[in-house]
């Protein structure tokens, strides 16, 4: 895959973090913040946080999801040339990978929320 293409989905997919983050926030209290900074993106909901990084060469990167309880689970991920992704040996598209790791690091934040009570 080409550099060029790589950066491309990318960005596709930060922005698709975005949007998802930002609605699955509505009906929170405190919303999610998403930055992007190159190959780096980060979310935070709550005491939960998410980072997900890509090596721009050959678009392999990681993930790693760490609560306010002090638990972090990490993976890997893939962008391949045909706009999808492989998160952990599993490949989604896009979309649906964006929508699912949204929801670990709002569940996280809402077992965190629970925890501090």
């Amino acid at each position: 895959m080409t550099n060029q293409v790589s950066t491309e989905l990318w960005i596709s997919f930060a922005s698709l973090l975005c949007s998802y983050t930002a609605a699955r926030s509505l009906n929170d209290e405190e919303s999610a913040d998403v930055a992007q900074k190159g190959d780096s993106i980060r979310i935070v909901a709550g005491n939960a946080a998410m980072e997900l990084t890509r090596d721009p060469h050959d678009s392999i990167g990681s993930w790693s999801l760490s609560s306010g309880m002090g638990q972090q689970t990490r993976g890997r991920l893939a962008l391949l040339p045909e706009g999808r992704i492989d998160i952990d040996g599993t490949v989604l598209d896009l979309d649906h990978a964006a929508i699912d790791l949204v929801a670990s690091l709002m569940n996280a934040a809402a077992g965190s929320a629970r925890n501090e009570r």
